[in-house]
């Protein structure tokens, strides 16, 4: 079963259209806010993530954009009420995988919602493995395990595992990690947060293979 994260901030539309997933089989998660989808995005799997253009405090774009910056993979759909080509333009600047209007009728919105699933996402590799520590992720999922049992990790501590499994053997600067992982510059993040996080990965994976560079950063040695 797919499992969809609804974004409106609408609570009438909302529980109309998660009753309506519901019933063509989907497993459906409703947000009340962006802020509210973004932090269930942190910590769940979704297949597909449908947002409301025009919410109020973060509206669908910046919702768009900020995704984007977590997973640039993920799935998103942008509904709308509105008939401002601009928004759209945008929309579709953002990588967004559709834009619908919600006066769409619900078979072409239930035909348009399947075929953005169906889509394929070409990864670099289906998974990233370390031998050494007997860890394996599962990029589709954003799952980890460690001697074939699954840990749970937050998104941050995923992508620097997944940073660090991309390059064995090969020292990241501090600097260089906030930009990849927090996709900013590191004078908007405190640099030590970094360390932080690589002390949470080497306590729930048992990890031997972090190395620290003096002055610099880190090295996954294996």
């Amino acid at each position: 079963m797919k499992k969809i994260l609804f974004v409106d901030d609408n609570e009438e539309y909302r529980l109309f259209f998660k009753e309506l997933l519901i019933v063509y089989h989907y497993d459906v998660t409703v947000a009340s806010s962006a802020s509210e989808g973004l932090e269930m995005y942190k910590t769940e799997f979704f297949d597909l993530i449908i947002s409301d253009l025009k919410m109020t405090i973060i509206d669908g774009l910046q919702f768009l954009y900020l995704i984007r910056k977590m997973d640039e993979n993920a799935k998103v759909i942008l509904l709308t009420s509105s008939d401002e080509d601009e928004d759209e333009v945008k929309g579709l600047e953002l990588n967004a995988n559709d834009y619908i209007k919600k006066s769409a009728s619900i078979k072409v919105l239930l035909k348009r919602i399947e075929k953005v699933l169906n889509e394929s996402i070409v990864f670099e590799t289906a998974e990233l493995r370390s031998s050494a520590e007997n860890i394996k992720i599962d990029l589709k999922t954003r799952k980890v395990y460690k001697n074939e049992e699954e840990v749970s990790l937050t998104l941050k501590e995923f992508s620097i595992l997944v940073l660090f499994l991309r390059n064995k053997n090969i020292v990241l600067s501090r600097e260089l990690m906030i930009k990849e992982v927090w996709r900013t510059n590191d004078e908007f993040v405190d640099i030590r947060i970094i360390d932080t996080h690589v002390k949470r990965i080497r306590a729930k994976l048992f990890v031997n293979c972090i190395f620290s560079i003096r002055g610099v950063g880190y090295e996954w040695v294996e």
